[in-house]
């Protein structure tokens, strides 16, 4: 069977195939080609979708350059002797991978204000704070920036994925996951740049 389908226009009822040049016969083969377009059309089309939203999530975390700021204004000891009350330091909404040492923002777990602490502990690592000093994966953590040795403990603990120990440097007075734990990724807002 050669012809799948046939157009006429011409005017006798009935008529399958029209004589006159008008008149179009689509084949198998040209009927396959036909879906066959359509199909990579639609599939070009989901996956420039696909792609678009897993842009759109991936710049919520990681781009190449700070997109917009913000000035923050110091309120409290917790950041001391890095930073002190009144201090005014401008911060990045996330552009880059956070890395251990970065000065962030965020809003710790069920609470809607801003913090400003330091990344201490990654994803997945092992920490535990004793003899007045923190520990990662069971090595010291070389730490010249904070105020005075740690005068609390904490057990071995991992901290989840897509979470983060967040300890202010002024670590006796500050309110920061050794309180509440680790913070997840979702509730870091800005990285302060420190110039």
């Amino acid at each position: 069977m050669k012809d799948l389908i046939s157009f006429s226009f011409k005017d006798k009822p009935n008529s399958r195939i029209s004589k006159k040049p008008i008149t179009r016969i689509i084949t198998l083969n040209t009927l396959a080609q036909i879906i066959f377009m359509v199909l990579i059309l639609i599939m070009v089309g989901c996956s420039s979708q696909t792609t678009t939203a897993a842009s759109q999530t991936a710049v919520q975390t990681i781009t190449q350059t700070p997109t917009s700021s913000k000035w923050f204004t110091i309120s409290g000891a917790s950041m001391e002797p890095t930073l002190h009350n009144g201090d005014k330091v401008k911060a990045y909404e996330l552009y880059r991978e956070i890395k251990r040492g970065d000065i962030i923002v965020y809003t710790p777990p069920d609470k809607d204000y801003f913090v400003i602490s330091r990344i201490i502990g990654m994803p997945n690592e092992n920490i535990e704070i004793k003899d007045g000093q923190v520990f990662i994966n069971g090595t010291a953590l070389a730490e010249p920036y904070i105020m005075e040795p740690i005068s609390y403990i904490l057990e071995l603990t991992t901290i989840p994925k897509n979470s983060y120990y967040i300890l202010g440097d002024n670590r006796n007075i500050s309110t920061d996951s050794h309180n509440y734990g680790a913070v997840p990724l979702a509730n870091i807002k800005y990285v302060v740049e420190i110039q």
